[in-house]
């Protein structure tokens, strides 16, 4: 088993999910790692111990009860924290174990064996180490609609909860309805922290987990603080628990982009993530500041509800696909943190099993041609709306418009603070979504166009399409998915609901002085291994 540890290993470094048969790899990837998923791995120089990070947080940190439920990167930072996942993926978007101890898949991808690791303990009043049964307690919580949940709509394709079956104290079987690809990754999505089964409901008055550090306080939309916890069951480089901070320390600024910039600069802030193309570029002539560009599968959408005139047109949709001028409206809002979008949010360069296929091209005479056969020969009038910040969604939308222009479309913009638009984003008739990265395009797909599931925010359904999508989930092989998306790519791009301009890098920066801190595509906070310079 070394050998065969050693040569994942080596997989992992030269990017895994390009090997031709990804979950095999990663199953061994989980296999092999979890023996040693105890303690820190390399680290930038001698790692340091006490002190508070404090970080900028642009993604709202909203009212939030259940981790489960949580809609907001900023709000999950807060549980992260405190609360683990059964898996975790790292910075090349590989998955490793966290809290199970073993992984491991039938040939037909339809039963999977979870093994809970020994040594993680639940901060309860109590303290006890987590079981099979705390992972049955959030799988079916998960499942339950009730709990208002994104898992839910990731996990039901192929989960239903009389497929759950305890085998021993440290050991679930699922048996799944539908083979899956993806069940690592689902695993590591940020409304999948674990909970302890005591757990009811409320994470500000229970902030229970496994993880670093303990919940302080979460104050909606100004701030929350984390302090590292006691014998927590990780160790860092110097054989002593984790983590090496103090405390952690994150302040919601409204993604404003002054604030990121004098921030930083000034030392108020040591780090920031998700940051807009304006502080990016003025923080990459610092000399005393680390930027990071991570391409990720996060996109924008100017997507429409196929329950609404006129967008149940077909012709309508495709029209408005037509108009997009991707360059300009790439070079216009986001110029070089952004690349081109695919009308089938299968992020180029992300997902490893992308088909090569160009970008679609403007097409000015085919949409206007549509337009009229849909009965609109002069075009119509309607409005859009979106979320104010980030701020490059303002800006393309604005592109977009100009563009429709040209095919007798009036777009009448109406920008929305981000949190109102958010709170009805499932209402809108016509409007400009940011999609957050996912490793796998089927996870992105799943949430977004299934039928029924919670985060369906056209109102999509279409047999063929979720038939695509359910082959492309069972595919073992990184080649087999490729040939699954080479059918499911073009089907999307002719009748998915959406315009996708492009898809967007994850910007990041921090002071010198913050060390071992990893810039995933994800956004997320996690600084278990992070320590700081005095």
């Amino acid at each position: 088993m070394d050998d065969v540890c050693t040569h994942v290993s080596q997989l992992t470094r030269r990017n895994l999910l390009k090997s031709g048969t990804v979950i095999a790899a990663s199953i061994l990837a989980l296999q092999c790692g979890f023996a040693r998923a105890g303690t820190a791995g390399a680290t930038e120089g001698q790692p340091r111990r006490g002190g508070t990070l404090k970080y900028a947080n642009t993604d709202t940190l909203k009212p939030f009860r259940d981790p489960a439920a949580v809609d907001s990167l900023g709000a999950s930072d807060a549980v992260r924290g405190v609360a683990e996942f059964l898996t975790r993926v790292d910075e090349n978007n590989v998955p490793h174990p966290h809290l199970l101890e073993s992984l491991e898949a039938s040939a037909d991808l339809k039963t999977w064996t979870l093994v809970v690791r020994r040594g993680p303990m639940f901060n309860l009043p109590t303290p006890r180490e987590i079981d099979a049964e705390d992972v049955i307690f959030n799988l079916k919580r998960w499942l339950d609609p009730a709990t208002g949940s994104s898992m839910t709509g990731l996990l039901q394709p192929y989960l239903k909860p009389d497929g759950i079956e305890k085998v021993d104290e440290r050991t679930v079987k699922l048996h799944l309805s539908n083979p899956t690809n993806s069940l690592a990754y689902d695993f590591f999505h940020y409304a999948g922290a674990i909970m302890p089964r005591e757990f009811k409901g409320d994470f500000i008055a229970e902030p229970w987990g496994t993880g670093p550090f303990e919940l302080v306080e979460y104050v909606p939309n100004q701030s929350f603080t984390l302090r590292a916890r006691k014998n927590y069951w990780r160790q860092g480089a110097d054989e002593q628990p984790l983590p090496y901070l103090d405390e952690v320390v994150s302040v919601d600024i409204k993604s404003q982009a002054p604030a990121q910039i004098a921030g930083l600069v000034s030392g108020e802030f040591d780090l920031a993530l998700g940051l807009d193309v304006s502080s990016y570029k003025a923080l990459s002539e610092q000399p005393d500041i680390v930027v990071s560009k991570t391409k990720s599968a996060g996109t924008l959408l100017f997507r429409m509800r196929v329950d609404v005139k006129p967008f149940d047109d077909p012709r309508v949709r495709m029209a408005l696909k037509l108009c997009q001028n991707r360059e300009q409206i790439i070079s216009l809002a986001l110029g070089d943190t952004a690349f081109e979008g695919t009308d089938d949010m299968v992020a180029p360069g992300v997902d490893p099993a992308w088909a090569s296929m160009d970008a679609p091209k403007q097409d000015l005479e085919r949409a206007k041609a549509l337009l009229a056969e849909a009965g609109y020969p002069d075009g119509f009038e309607t409005e859009m709306r979106y979320p104010a910040a980030p701020e490059f969604i303002g800006a393309s939308s604005q592109v977009f418009a100009q563009n429709a222009s040209q095919i007798g479309v009036k777009i009448n913009l109406v920008p929305m603070p981000a949190e109102a638009y958010w709170a009805k984003w499932l209402e809108w008739g016509f409007g400009a979504s940011y999609w957050s990265h996912r490793p796998l395009a089927t996870m992105l797909l799943g949430l977004s166009l299934r039928s029924g599931a919670p985060w369906n925010e056209t109102h999509f359904s279409d047999p063929t399409f979720e038939k695509l999508l359910d082959e492309a989930s069972a595919t073992v092989s990184v080649d087999d998915r490729r040939k699954a998306y080479a059918r499911l790519q073009p089907y999307l791009r002719e009748n998915g609901p959406f315009a996708e301009p492009l898809f967007i890098y994850a910007l990041a920066a921090h002071t010198k002085r913050v060390k071992n801190f990893k810039a995933t595509a994800f956004r997320f906070g996690i600084f278990d291994e992070t320590w700081i310079e005095t």
